[in-house]
């Protein structure tokens, strides 16, 4: 398996930034959250979640936005197991879908290394998601999640292929997808996350402004 020299300080980096962040977001939580007809409602100023009684499902997309030209796209993804005993995450739980319903699967590790991705900014870029969605979850354990790790940053740990999330736990990790056809910005998209342990798909619908 190849050795990440990331994900640690990642991983740290989201647990500071939930002491501080998440505080604010728990403001939040008396009050319904913005809403585009069509769309999730936001989280953060782009970000957006789907709450649903098994599963909470987030996506940000600050990272994306500022790689429209590049080949393969970041989003931040969190997701809280709730209500199912466990969950299986593997890379092909999550697929982009754009706006003309082409489906885009999760691009490959090496791919997006060989394709110079910059995970070290892109998870900068999304630290309010990851502090408003800590925050939400703030006494759950953060089960790690590396689809993606980063070769230039030191840290440890493996690429995970397969991962296990029993109830009342989270994870937050940066995933890469192809670069949809036609321009980025302005359009909406969903991503669908699927698990053999659950029925049907979940679904999140979303803007990249």
């Amino acid at each position: 398996m190849p050795r990440i020299r990331f994900q640690v300080s990642v991983l740290s980096a989201l647990l500071a930034v939930a002491s501080l962040v998440g505080l604010g977001a728990c403001a939040n939580f008396g009050g319904s959250l913005p809403r585009e007809e069509g769309l999730h409602p936001r989280l953060t100023p782009f970000s957006y979640i789907e709450e649903g009684k098994l599963i909470s499902l987030g996506v940000d997309t600050a990272a994306a936005r500022r790689r429209g030209d590049d080949e393969f796209i970041p989003f931040a993804i969190g997701i809280a197991n709730i209500g199912q005993g466990r969950i299986t995450l593997t890379r092909e739980s999550f697929t982009l879908v754009d706006d003309q319903g082409r489906h885009y699967p999760l691009a490959g590790f090496r791919e997006v290394r060989d394709a110079h991705a910059q995970p070290a900014m892109d998870f900068r870029l999304t630290e309010h998601f990851a502090g408003a969605f800590a925050g939400r979850f703030d006494a759950w354990p953060l089960v790690k999640m590396v689809f993606f790790p980063s070769v230039s940053i030191p840290s440890q740990g493996i690429l995970t292929e397969d991962l296990q999330v029993p109830r009342y736990h989270w994870v937050y990790d940066m995933l890469y997808f192809p670069h949809p056809e036609g321009p980025l910005l302005g359009r909406k998209y969903e991503i669908l996350f699927k698990t053999k342990e659950l029925k049907h798909p979940i679904v999140i619908k979303f803007r990249i402004r």
